[in-house]
């Protein structure tokens, strides 16, 4: 669509749209008319429409009750768009401070309808130092020339807390009814029992997954005699491509493999370098993989997967029903799933460079 030219003066609408009328009665097709005047052809038809049927370009008296919003109010309410702690409760008293009763329902109406805007829940994000941001892109910036098929040899590994309660979404939530008193209560527990597992994901197979005890602290001792040693390094002379996905070969070249695992004291510990370092080709020193990034981490989308499979209807009761639906739908994550979150590497270094280490 053609513009303007900066060198004329802005016009009016009124004059605008009598240059249209000017230029359709002169024979130009409405594409012509909008490439002139800088509209779109819906623009050009819709004024054509009006003139041709009104013989004018006035506007037509609005039907129905005067609105109640002044045009002070109108300008209060659109100023709140993209600001935060701009709900409707706080607008409604905002403007009954400046002797306006607007309800709630009415500035709702008004930015949904007559703005066309809606409601967006804003996204829960770590907070990170410039320290933290510094590391993040330094190390986006270190691997971003990586394709897809050179992360089909890195594995993903970290731990994830199980609630048998947990805490719904309350976005998610909801029943649709037309009677109030039909919605049951949502019952909460305030301190939920728990879990912690542990799993590992590259992008054609799974580990087995680890349920830790209830109690059990992981150490560096633990993590490595009951998670690493038995969990991880058999995944090591794994040779099948099909079959289960916990059973699966889990990268291309053994000699190539790169293990990863956040910074956690465990993880970190001397005991545990020294491990890594004997029994695996290749695995992220502490001081590489970047803190607070949970967004680099593809496994986090797997953990997502999981909880939101574990409490499918009906969710389970007790801590042993929670383990074991736990371990089976971990086994029921599908290999395109893996390969898809896997490949997403390039994309997700792309976006914390373009954040300069932020998180979008």
């Amino acid at each position: 669509m053609a513009k303007q030219k900066s060198g004329k003066a802005a016009l009016s609408k009124p004059q605008v749209c009598a240059q249209a009328i000017a230029l359709r009665r002169a024979g130009k097709t409405c594409r012509e008319v909008a490439q002139d005047v800088g509209r779109s052809i819906r623009w050009v038809k819709k004024w054509w429409q009006r003139y041709q049927s009104c013989d004018s370009l006035e506007d037509m008296p609005c039907a129905g009750r005067p609105s109640v919003l002044s045009s002070r109010a109108k300008d209060l309410i659109r100023k709140a768009k993209g600001k935060r702690h701009q709900s409707c409760c706080r607008l409604s008293r905002r403007l009954k401070n400046l002797g306006e009763a607007v309800s709630k329902s009415t500035i709702h109406h008004f930015l949904t309808e007559k703005l066309g805007l809606r409601a967006y829940r804003r996204q829960r994000i770590p907070r990170l130092t410039k320290l933290q941001k510094e590391k993040r892109l330094a190390f986006s910036k270190k691997y971003a020339k990586m394709t897809p098929r050179d992360w089909e040899n890195w594995v993903f590994s970290d731990e994830c807390p199980l609630y048998l309660f947990p805490t719904p979404n309350s976005q998610n939530d909801c029943i649709y009814t037309d009677n109030r008193m039909e919605v049951p209560p949502s019952e909460q527990v305030k301190f939920s029992t728990h879990c912690m597992v542990w799993g590992a994901m590259s992008s054609s197979g799974l580990s087995e997954l680890h349920v830790v005890p209830q109690g059990t602290t992981i150490n560096a001792e633990y993590y490595v005699k009951n998670i690493l040693q038995p969990v991880l390094l058999p995944i090591l002379t794994r040779k099948k491509k099909s079959g289960p996905v916990t059973a699966r070969k889990m990268f291309n070249r053994r000699a190539e493999m790169v293990f990863v695992q956040d910074g956690a004291p465990a993880h970190t510990a001397h005991t545990t370098r020294q491990w890594c370092s004997e029994q695996l080709s290749g695995f992220l020193h502490k001081e590489e993989w970047p803190p607070n990034s949970p967004d680099l981490n593809p496994i986090e989308n797997c953990w997502g997967i999981l909880n939101s499979r574990v409490f499918h209807s009906p969710p389970p009761t007790t801590m042993k029903q929670l383990n074991a639906r736990a371990v089976r739908e971990w086994g029921n994550i599908e290999p395109s799933v893996l390969k898809n979150l896997v490949h997403s590497m390039p994309d997700r270094l792309r976006a914390v460079i373009k954040m300069r280490g932020g998180i979008h």
